[in-house]
């Protein structure tokens, strides 16, 4: 499912699209304006954060947004979940 979203038809676990904490530190200066959406208690929590502070140190524009105490895919909650407004 995940390879079928990126459109990797032969995964290579050293490709840097399925694996960006990969990236060297003079490919993170050239990435672009990256905006994270974190949620406190997604399994991933601690990489996106590791991410985030990653492309920071080298400069590159990062906007994180920590959604404290909410799972991952809340936003499919819709309006149900007061948080989605943050979201949006």
């Amino acid at each position: 499912m995940f390879n079928d979203a990126l459109m990797v038809g032969s995964p290579n676990f050293n490709d840097r699209r399925l694996k960006p904490g990969l990236l060297t530190v003079e490919e993170a200066k050239k990435m672009p304006p990256t905006t994270f959406g974190i949620t406190g208690y997604d399994p991933l929590r601690d990489e996106g954060l590791l991410y985030a502070k990653f492309l920071t140190e080298q400069g590159a524009p990062t906007n994180v947004h920590v959604f404290r105490a909410l799972p991952h895919a809340f936003r499919m909650l819709g309006d149900k979940l007061s948080a989605s407004s943050g979201w949006d």
